[in-house]
């Protein structure tokens, strides 16, 4: 055999391999196209359709100021976002110390106090565990230095969590989706020193569940949607005022009342 036969095979190897390199290249390429395709309008059927959740919910497709809370309804035993506790807290920096732990340099407090707001706000998580909740996990938590105060942070959080308490029934045909607000304090703050304030909170997680409860009782079904707890301090002293309020979500029959 010739080495110019040789050579042309050789070539004809390598232009079949290119080839074959290329339709897998585009066939790649083309897979990859197609699943960000499907994920861009599954993206986009999300945001213009409302929940799907297997009930005759007639007044959901047309009002998108309920979709989240209908959301956190129909996926009642997930951990979704939409379902969630939000809560501030005043901390002095020996409650982010580790028993025998030294506080860090002037220099580093606010990094410091940054790093130990989420097993702060994992604490939280006990509290609603209590009647609330069955599963908790911190989303979010941030801590910031309180002006004038060389020792005092609020810390914001918020909690994700899957609520104790099954929903309830819930009749055939024609559904409507209702959702209700129970304020707290019913309008009126509570005063509260700072070493009380997670014991406020625990009774504020057990209210909502009591109020669930009944919402039950009457309606047949209650979901827990939304909690908001503020805590702010009052002039002149180290007391705290607290307040919020629980949003619980429910389904009943069309023309119910």
């Amino acid at each position: 055999m010739s080495v110019t036969k040789i050579i042309g095979g050789f070539a004809g190897l390598l232009f079949l391999a290119a080839g074959g390199l290329q339709l897998y290249s585009w066939t790649v390429v083309a897979g990859a196209a197609y699943e960000v395709d499907r994920a861009m309008a599954e993206a986009d059927a999300a945001m213009n359709n409302p929940p799907a959740g297997g009930f005759n919910v007639v007044n959901i497709k047309d009002d998108r100021a309920l979709w989240d809370g209908y959301e956190a309804l129909v996926k009642l035993r997930e951990p979704v976002r939409e379902r969630a506790v939000s809560f501030n807290a005043y901390v002095r920096l020996k409650e982010f110390l580790k028993p025998g732990e030294e506080a860090p340099e002037k220099d580093f407090l606010d990094v410091f106090a940054s790093a130990r707001a989420t097993a702060y706000a994992d604490a939280e998580c006990a509290r609603l565990l209590v009647k609330l909740a069955r599963q908790c996990a911190v989303d979010s938590a941030t801590a910031a230095p309180v002006r004038g105060e060389k020792d005092l942070f609020v810390l914001n959080a918020r909690l994700s969590f899957v609520q104790k308490d099954e929903f309830g029934t819930v009749d055939e045909g024609a559904l409507a989706y209702r959702e209700v607000k129970g304020d707290f304090t019913d309008g009126k703050p509570v005063t509260v020193m700072p070493a009380g304030a997670a014991k406020q909170r625990q009774k504020f997680y057990d209210q909502t569940a009591t109020m669930c409860a009944k919402l039950r009782k009457t309606q047949g079904n209650c979901a827990v949607y939304q909690l908001i707890i503020n805590a702010n301090e009052k002039d002149g002293s180290e007391a705290l005022s607290m307040s919020g309020f629980a949003r619980l979500s429910f389904l009943q029959p069309v023309g119910s009342s």
